[in-house]
């Protein structure tokens, strides 16, 4: 077996594995550090020093969570200040004002796109592409990002980013953030398929699939199976995280506090 081919087994073997080997790893970390925390905590007892470890936990990731979150409302905010805005075509006000949509802005753009962004005051932005969609497609597009609009989307996905950002070696969180996303799609499908219809929405989600919609904020991106199957009516299929994901998940918490629980009396040591 040549080299490369040996390579490439063994990469296979370790992204198929990843999961255990990092529960193993986390395992052995634990047992490493527990000893010698518990060692040293001798001023509270072992159920303090775990409450305390966990408090400091909590509170740095809420206040990274929080400033990750405001970083990419900042960096969203200058990529919509980066587009080219245009007038709205006729068509694309009759539309929203047949809809009850008051605050529509056009950008310009090639590609067939739909975005609602704004964290403060949530607005819909369409490119000329879009705007000049066939008439039900259009409505079906602004019904649905007027549901993010109304539900304070934009605002709930930069803090799911963020936490998922922030908490990045908790898979399980990762899994969380994706399925709260799609959550948010699937609502906002509803809402459209009730007030135009199901087959402009299937339409509409087609075309932005096939032209690759993508924008700052990027909402009517194309179909996933679970909005294809409540296009035709159907369930939705339910996700649930692998037994691997959780357990790693748990690891992966255990270690940080234990970090957090030795290096704290690893402090109290030195300033005692």
């Amino acid at each position: 077996m040549t080299r490369p081919r040996r390579w490439l087994r063994l990469r296979a073997w370790v992204r198929r594995w990843r999961w255990q080997l990092t529960g193993l790893t986390g395992l052995a970390l634990v047992r490493a550090l527990w000893q010698p925390s518990a060692a040293v905590c001798y001023t509270m007892t072992t159920a303090t020093c775990l409450g305390v470890a966990v408090l400091v936990v909590a509170s740095a990731g809420v206040a990274g969570s929080l400033c990750r979150a405001l970083w990419l409302a900042a960096r969203t905010r200058g990529a919509v200040a980066a587009l080219r805005p245009v007038a709205a075509p006729g068509q694309l006000l009759r539309v929203a004002m047949r809809l009850g949509i008051r605050e529509v802005r056009c950008v310009a753009g090639v590609q067939r796109a739909a975005f609602c962004t704004g964290i403060i005051r949530p607005r819909i932005y369409l490119t000329v592409a879009m705007a000049a969609a066939p008439p039900d497609e259009l409505a079906a597009v602004l019904a649905h990002e007027a549901a993010h609009a109304h539900r304070w989307d934009p605002l709930r996905r930069a803090l799911i980013r963020a936490v998922a950002d922030v908490f990045c070696w908790v898979p399980l969180l990762l899994w969380w953030a994706g399925r709260s996303i799609e959550r948010c799609e699937l609502r906002a499908d509803r809402v459209a398929i009730a007030r135009v219809g199901a087959g402009p929405v299937a339409r509409a989600l087609l075309a932005a699939s096939v032209s690759g919609a993508a924008g700052p904020a990027p909402a009517f991106d194309g179909a996933g199976p679970a909005r294809v199957a409540q296009l035709f009516g159907e369930e939705p299929p339910r996700s649930r995280p692998s037994l691997a994901v959780c357990v790693v998940s748990v690891l992966g918490l255990v270690v940080l506090v234990s970090l957090v629980l030795c290096l704290g009396q690893a402090v109290l040591l030195g300033l005692s």
